[in-house]
């Protein structure tokens, strides 16, 4: 899953969103800094199907009345930092890394906003539970 391959990667990546959302989810490269501004606006980071080009992801995230989610692998190291005025930043993922992942350092500045970092999303889920309520409603 790891990717060596180091042609063709951008170092640097700026998404921005403005009243409206992003996702960036599936199997892309994504560059070794990224950069995103969420002003009213959502985006979603999904890493977990990502080539990982770099021993080292850094996210650079502002959030102005704006979320970021940023779903990462099981096994990579995620280090979060950040100042929140009236937001939040919550760090929900299992942290075993192991040593041939890479690390994934996120920085971010939340107002009035929010960053969510953890290892599945609720869409991965409802699959699962549908079916425990249909077999539920089958007895």
């Amino acid at each position: 899953m790891w990717s060596m391959n180091r042609h063709a990667v951008k170092d640097q990546d700026t998404i921005v969103t403005i009243f409206s959302g992003t996702k960036r989810r599936g199997r892309w490269t994504p560059a070794g800094n990224i950069r995103c501004c969420h002003i009213l606006g959502s985006g979603l980071l999904d890493l977990r199907e990502a080539e990982l080009p770099h021993p080292a992801l850094s996210i650079d995230a502002l959030c102005l009345l704006g979320s970021l989610t940023v779903v990462v692998p099981d096994d990579v190291g995620v280090y979060i930092t950040g100042i929140q005025i009236f937001g939040g930043i919550k760090d929900a993922t299992s942290n075993q890394k192991s040593p041939e992942a890479p690390d994934i350092g996120i920085r971010v500045i939340s107002i009035l906003g929010g960053v969510s970092v953890r290892n599945t999303i609720l869409a991965d889920k409802m699959p699962r539970a549908l079916e425990r309520l249909r077999s539920l409603w089958r007895q």
